[in-house]
């Protein structure tokens, strides 16, 4: 005779059995939120994407999202990138905003409003869509062919004697990529028998030139003579970058250089707002050799006119 269990036996069994299905059914879920949203909400909290009104990236070189700039939540999710765009154009709303485009570059079919400035950062280039045009885009107008330093609106050079044995980190900003093929240095009065070494480093996003890495050391041109003392290299610079332009010597010569009134000073800003002299370029004392790497520390923050350390943009 074959026994039955209890109907009451059976209703126990039946809610056991579902609430482990559900317990297990909703750890996969936690844990597929976890591999597919976990990994792109810890990006991009340096500026400038965090002022964005959205950015817009690739997970898994499948999925495309916006991620809201001011809640840090996915507001959209999905495999079509122009969709997924246009869906945060249009949650911007009437005021409109900036998008940035992290790793992927914007479809055709995406048309950008007058209220909107997207922002597309690939594989090093930055361009820029729509009407509105950022504070710093006048840098990215750079003619081929010309001599460029630190500064923006100059109409004079003006000289500097530099001190011997200080390494000088000169801010040099690039908002699309170029090429450079030249770097040198105009030297006013010379120094007989010195030389000098030229080169750039590249920042590390802290806008501090101690933790800068050198890319190039251009090597050595002479100060014991007058004129323009200049270095063939070739060098490129990704948009959207801030460059340190180097510069050590022996002697101390004097060198064209950039007037304070031509130069950004939003750079370092002010030490304190009671203080009257812009911060504009930084050095530390360094005796003459081939550049190190990183910049390294014990730097001071300077203020005044400073050395001009040019740069050519090749043909």
């Amino acid at each position: 005779m074959t026994e039955r269990f209890p109907k009451t036996v059976k209703l126990k069994t039946f809610v056991l059995v579902t609430a482990i299905l559900l317990a297990l059914l909703a750890t996969s879920i936690q844990y597929a939120r976890t591999i597919y949203v976990g990994n792109v909400t810890e990006v991009w909290v340096q500026p400038p994407l965090h002022e964005a009104g959205y950015v817009v990236g690739v997970y898994n070189s499948t999925y495309y999202y916006a991620k809201n700039g001011t809640t840090g939540e996915m507001d959209f999710i999905g495999t079509s990138l122009t969709t997924v765009i246009n869906s945060a154009i249009t949650a911007l709303g009437t005021n409109g905003g900036t998008i940035y485009l992290r790793e992927v570059q914007k479809p055709n079919d995406v048309t950008v409003p007058n209220n909107v400035l997207i922002i597309e950062d690939y594989q090093g280039d930055r361009t820029y869509y729509g009407d509105i045009i950022p504070a710093e885009f006048i840098l990215g107008f750079r003619k081929v062919g010309q001599y460029f330093t630190t500064g923006i609106g100059a109409t004079a050079k003006t000289t500097l004697l530099i001190t011997a044995n200080r390494l000088y980190a000169i801010p040099f900003f690039c908002t699309k990529t170029i090429n450079i093929d030249r770097i040198a240095i105009h030297v006013s009065t010379a120094a007989s028998g010195y030389n000098a070494r030229l080169g750039i480093y590249v920042d590390d996003g802290t806008t501090n030139p101690a933790t800068a890495t050198l890319i190039i050391d251009a090597g050595e041109v002479t100060v014991g003579s007058t004129g323009k003392q200049e270095l063939t290299i070739s060098v490129t610079l990704k948009g959207g970058r801030l460059y340190w332009l180097a510069l050590v010597s022996g002697g101390a010569p004097t060198l064209g250089a950039v007037a304070v009134g031509s130069m950004i000073p939003s750079i370092f800003g002010l030490t304190d707002i009671t203080t009257t002299a812009w911060l504009t370029f930084a050095y530390k004392s360094f005796t003459y050799g081939a550049l190190p790497n990183p910049f390294g520390t014990t730097i001071t923050l300077a203020s005044g006119s400073c050395p001009a350390v040019f740069v050519r943009i090749a043909a």
